[in-house]
């Protein structure tokens, strides 16, 4: 690893409409996957890839996330801190927020519904650029459309769009 990310950003402020209805009475990464929460898989990947301080942006369900986060924090022994969205609008908004509390100049960003595995997190985190994870759908009205340059640098990432631009979506790293 390049020691450059030591921090990084876990975004779980929306609802999880998709979801639905597993996430009427929790926050999406709270939901169980092979017996574990989402966070739980997240935080341990992150912790594994060499991370040392996550910054949690949550909105919906606040202090489920937070009680279990500090449980893992303390468990992992890593640094974490939960800051409040309040009304989720959007990537950036969460990102911009999240950023306020970023204080390494590498950092990833993690969905905190999009399973991500150990061995991607490493990946991103040894580059030591600035990358984003893309993929390609059949109809990506439903998802943050990727509008990218001729030399594949990052444009613009618009939201659920009603006639998208190209077949690329944000894949949430």
């Amino acid at each position: 690893m390049s020691g450059l990310v030591m921090e990084a950003l876990l975004l779980a402020a929306g609802y999880g409409r998709g979801l639905e209805p597993l996430t009427h009475t929790r926050n999406k990464v709270l939901i169980p996957v092979i017996n574990k929460t989402l966070l739980d898989h997240h935080l341990e990947n992150l912790v594994k890839a060499g991370v040392d301080r996550v910054v949690i942006v949550v909105s919906y369900l606040k202090e489920q996330v937070e009680e279990r986060a500090r449980l893992l924090a303390n468990k992992l022994s890593f640094d974490v801190k939960v800051i409040d969205q309040g009304k989720p609008l959007g990537t950036g908004d969460a990102v911009r927020k999240g950023l306020e509390e970023i204080s390494s100049e590498y950092f990833i960003v993690v969905y905190g519904d999009i399973y991500v595995r150990y061995e991607d997190v490493k990946r991103f985190a040894k580059a030591g650029k600035n990358l984003l994870g893309a993929y390609e759908v059949s109809d990506p009205r439903r998802y943050g459309v990727l509008v990218i340059n001729e030399d594949f640098t990052l444009r613009d990432i618009l939201e659920k769009p009603e006639k998208a631009p190209s077949n690329l979506i944000n894949a949430g790293i």
